[in-house]
């Protein structure tokens, strides 16, 4: 029986000894470290040339866009604008992109602004990144949801929102922040003509965070 106390208290001298031996204090500082969300930097862009759109006329369909869209009685409701698209963005890598909001005119002055979007970009594992966007332009400064001529560009013209990250999946479960998203585009038959397209901001989110896999 002494041999085998002996024996125990032998093993558990060496192990306290050992440079392998872990410090449980220190693990549950580095784990809580590793899941705590943290403020990142954040910025991404849009592969121009695979932006599809899909527009609904509201004057066609009016119940759909009653039932969608949040339009201020100030405003005209134009139309309802779905789009997918590619681009590129840190804490994304390569990521795909789907997108919808409402346009509308305002009556004043006949400026097309927009608002009601929502947004689901997702990264090549799958993770999925949400957020909503613009408001027609009725936030504090008067930037979110508007669009406008491009001085000395005609034809062109610019778009401004904030894209407010809501949450999703896997590591951005809990993610939260925003970006100013802004660009230029064009009109044509077939809809808006992207020109340029960029996000900048930050977001805060634990990167090893697997909920809702």
């Amino acid at each position: 029986m002494r041999r085998v106390i002996l024996l125990s208290l032998v093993t558990l001298a060496i192990a306290c000894d050992s440079p392998f031996a872990t410090d449980p204090v220190a693990e549950s500082v580095a784990l809580n470290a590793a899941v705590r969300p943290v403020e990142r930097p954040f910025r991404g862009a849009i592969f121009i040339e695979t932006v599809d759109f899909v527009l609904t006329p509201c004057d066609a369909a009016p119940e759909f866009c009653a039932a969608r869209c949040g339009v201020p009685e100030s405003l005209v409701p134009l139309w309802v604008i779905a789009f997918t698209s590619e681009g590129h963005a840190t804490h994304l890598g390569r990521f795909e992109m789907f997108a919808e909001h409402c346009s509308a005119m305002r009556l004043t002055d006949g400026a097309v602004l927009y608002g009601d979007g929502v947004g689901v970009l997702t990264a090549a594992n799958g993770d999925e990144l949400e957020g909503t966007y613009a408001s027609y332009g009725m936030d504090g400064d008067g930037i979110d949801g508007i669009t406008g001529p491009v001085p000395d560009e005609p034809g062109t013209l610019f778009f401004k929102d904030t894209y407010v990250f809501t949450g999703g999946t896997g590591r951005f479960s809990r993610a939260s922040g925003s970006v100013t998203d802004y660009g230029k585009f064009m009109l044509s038959p077939s809809g808006p003509v992207i020109i340029e397209w960029t996000m900048e901001g930050s977001i805060i989110y634990a990167a090893s965070d697997r909920r809702n896999r």
